[in-house]
């Protein structure tokens, strides 16, 4: 697309990338919750009001938007073209990618669910109706989460002194075992922020050791970090909780998800979209999304591959699964319709790969994005016609978009 081939060269050279490698200020997503079950899925003390600035049960999306861009700003122009080096070298701050990953891959490579399109012919979901009249109700609102909600990406940095790490649920009985508590301490540079929400999300690359460190709740203390909850990934795994060490002490054939960074146990970091999609001008890869529909209740199995588990409340009535795969109709010209550049790219992507439900949110569908670290993300997000906290995507087709069938763990 031409307008993204000007944000490219508007970009690359104005500033470091949206993440610079281990010294990266950054913020994070969430949406408040209540206490995990034995099994991981988290237990509301009361049916929550789908309303309000936090999220009904554990790990979320967006608060209810108190704000959103709804203008469509077009792409400032460039300035005159550079001249074209014989292979651009790669602005600071792109993301490296992890052991057994490419390039197109960055993190979770052996996940099909997150990387591969939507099998042409794939059946609908027996849901789907009642997904399809949650989707255009009046006042469902389907945001971008671009701060309070959003996800920052910092960079272990070994050249940092590791600080104390906390976990403050630490009732086995009802939040099960979280290898979190393993792991002791940060090490990340000094400017490091969690996520300005409820939820307070912070996701650490730590690539010696092959892992993501999605923390939920988290925050600075006198002492170093404290996080609620939160899960522990293989860099190279899937972006789920089934594998055994993401397990309690009770070994079973499908693994209990009592360590997960969100209430479906999919890592935050599964099909985020991340600067660097905008950036490239194409989001090659599933969506991800919290709704204020979440099936439920916890405890239950009222979720679907990929999702392990289920912080969503909505029993009796339409919801959503957690773990459910939203497609856009591929035969609808996107390009035809009166989008921003942002909107386009998530509408192509809704297309091809989908979105999966993975969390309780206050948003009828809210996006979940990486939370600009510095200014140059936030640009990259307003050349895209996307600012403020919680950008508009209502203006996308939501009548044309489907729940497809669920599928199996591979």
């Amino acid at each position: 697309m031409l307008w993204a081939s000007l944000l490219y060269l508007t970009v690359l050279g104005a500033c470091s990338g949206s993440r610079s490698g281990p010294e990266v200020a950054a913020e994070s997503t969430v949406g408040a919750s209540e206490r995990p079950g034995a099994d991981g899925t988290t237990v509301p003390d009361a049916a929550p009001a789908a309303t309000g600035n936090s999220s009904p049960v554990a790990p979320g999306d967006s608060a209810t938007p108190t704000s959103q861009a709804t203008g469509r700003a077009e792409p400032a122009e460039a300035p005159p073209d550079p001249p074209a080096p014989d292979q651009p070298a790669e602005p600071e701050g792109s993301i490296a990618p992890a052991g057994g990953a490419s390039a197109d891959r960055p993190w979770f490579p052996s996940s099909a669910a997150f990387w591969e399109p939507i099998p042409a012919g794939s059946p609908t979901d027996p849901l789907d109706e009642s997904v399809h009249r949650l989707l255009i109700e009046p006042g469902g609102n389907k945001v971008a989460n671009l701060i309070s909600f959003a996800v920052p990406i910092v960079e272990w940095d070994p050249a940092v002194n590791g600080e104390p790490l906390t976990v403050t649920e630490t009732g086995h009985e009802a939040w099960g075992f979280n290898v979190l508590s393993s792991i002791g301490e940060l090490s990340v540079s000094s400017n490091t922020e969690a996520a300005p929400g409820s939820d307070g999300k912070l996701v650490v690359l730590d690539r010696r050791r092959n892992q993501v460190i999605d923390l939920w709740v988290a925050h600075r203390t006198e002492r170093g970090w404290s996080a609620r909850w939160g899960g522990v990934y293989a860099l190279d795994g899937d972006g789920t909780s089934r594998f055994p060490a993401y397990q309690g002490p009770n070994s079973q054939d499908y693994p209990l998800p009592v360590s997960r960074g969100t209430g479906s146990g999919i890592s935050s970091l599964a099909g985020l979209v991340t600067i660097d999609d905008i950036r490239s001008g194409s989001i090659d890869h599933a969506l991800v999304f919290a709704t204020d529909r979440a099936c439920g209740p916890p405890l239950s199995e009222a979720f679907r591959w990929p999702a392990t588990a289920t912080d969503g409340w909505v029993e009796g009535d339409a919801c959503i699964p957690e773990g459910g795969r939203l497609q856009l109709d591929p035969e609808i010209d996107v390009e035809a319709l009166d989008l921003s550049p942002g909107q386009t790219m998530v509408a192509h992507a809704l297309q091809t790969y989908g979105a999966y439900c993975i969390d309780n949110g206050g948003s009828r569908v809210g996006l979940i994005f990486e939370l600009a670290a510095d200014q140059f993300g936030t640009d990259v997000y307003a050349m895209a016609g996307m600012s403020g906290d919680y950008a508009s995507m209502n203006e996308l087709p939501w009548g044309e978009v489907r729940l497809v069938a669920a599928t199996t763990a591979p």
